[in-house]
C-alpha cells in the first residue's frame, strides 16, 4: 500500500495540526484573511468555469488535495453548483483533525457530489473511475508545506487516472515572508520547473494581490483594527484582484497534463 507522502512527521507538519484545533478558514473574526480567502476562491471558480466553457461541457470532476478543514472545497462547490454545473468533488487531507472539520461545516449536502477523506490523495484517486467529465486537480498552498519528491508523487498519481486532465495551483509567492510551516515560496519561474519536470502545459500563469501595493503591508499590521471597523473593511475586499505574477502574493498557474 502506497505509504502516505508525509506519514513522518516534520516539525512543519506540527505546526499546521495545531493550527487544526479549531476550523480558522471558517472563522470570520479575522474578516482580512477571511475576505483574502474567499476572493481568491472566487478566482479559482472562474478558472474553472473558463476550461468548461471553452469544452461545452457543463460536468466537471475535482480532486482538491490538501483540503484542510474544508473552507475552500465547500466554497468552490457551492459556486459551481449554483452557476448551474454538475459538480463532483473530492477534497482529501492527511489531517483527521481537518476533516472532521471539513465534514462537521458542510453539513447541508445532500449527496455524494461532496465528499471528504482523510487519506492520502493517492489511495483516493486509486479508487476513482475514469471519468467523460473534465477533471480538475486542484493544490491550493499546498506545494509550499511539501518536498519536490512528494509533490511529483501527487501530479503523477493524478495522471494515471486522468490523463490529459487540468491542474490549478495556488502558493505564496517570494514577495510574501516564508511561514514556518512552509519549505519554499515560489517565483514564477520556480512554478514553472514543478509543471514543466511533471509534463504540464501551462495554459496560464497569473498573480493575485491586493491593489493599491503600497497599502499591503500597512493594513497588514493594521488587521486588527479593521477587524473591528466593518466599512473599512468591505472596502478592502474589492481590492483583491489579478495581477502580474512577478507582484503576486499568491501565484496562481493553471495546467494541463499531457494525453498518453
Amino acid at each position: 500500500m502506497e505509504k502516505k507522502l508525509t506519514e513522518h512527521k516534520t516539525d512543519k507538519n506540527i505546526i499546521q495540526e495545531q493550527e487544526y484545533e479549531e476550523p480558522y478558514h471558517w472563522k470570520s473574526e479575522n474578516r482580512v484573511e477571511y475576505c483574502r480567502y474567499n476572493m481568491l476562491s472566487k478566482f479559482l471558480v472562474h478558472q474553472i468555469m473558463d476550461i468548461c466553457i471553452c469544452h461545452q461541457s457543463e460536468s466537471v470532476q475535482i480532486f482538491d488535495v490538501g483540503c484542510g478543514d474544508g473552507r475552500s472545497s465547500y466554497s468552490i462547490w457551492k459556486n459551481l453548483c449554483s452557476e448551474g454545473f454538475d459538480v463532483e468533488l473530492t477534497g482529501c487531507d492527511i489531517s483527521s483533525k481537518a476533516i472532521k472539520w471539513a465534514e462537521k461545516f458542510t453539513k447541508e449536502r445532500s449527496d455524494s457530489s461532496l465528499q471528504f477523506y482523510d487519506k492520502n490523495f493517492i489511495q483516493v484517486v486509486q479508487n476513482a473511475t475514469e471519468s467523460k467529465k473534465i477533471t480538475f486537480l486542484i493544490l491550493r498552498e499546498v506545494i509550499e508545506h511539501l518536498k519536490e519528491e512528494e509533490i511529483d508523487k501527487i501530479v503523477e498519481g493524478f495522471k494515471s487516472n486522468f490523463s490529459g486532465g487540468f491542474v490549478l495551483i495556488t502558493t505564496p509567492s517570494q514577495n510574501s515572508p516564508v511561514a514556518p510551516k512552509h519549505y519554499r515560496h515560489y517565483t514564477p519561474r520556480m512554478l514553472k520547473e514543478i509543471c514543466r519536470r511533471n509534463d504540464i502545459d501551462v495554459l496560464k500563469l497569473t498573480g493575485f494581490a491586493y491593489r493599491p501595493r503600497f497599502l499591503y503591508w500597512p493594513l497588514m499590521y493594521l488587521k486588527i483594527l479593521l477587524n473591528k471597523i466593518l466599512f473599512l473593511w468591505r472596502l478592502m475586499s474589492i481590492c483583491w484582484r489579478e495581477v502580474a505574477p512577478k507582484n503576486a502574493i499568491t501565484l496562481v498557474a493553471l495546467g494541463k497534463t499531457k494525453g498518453k
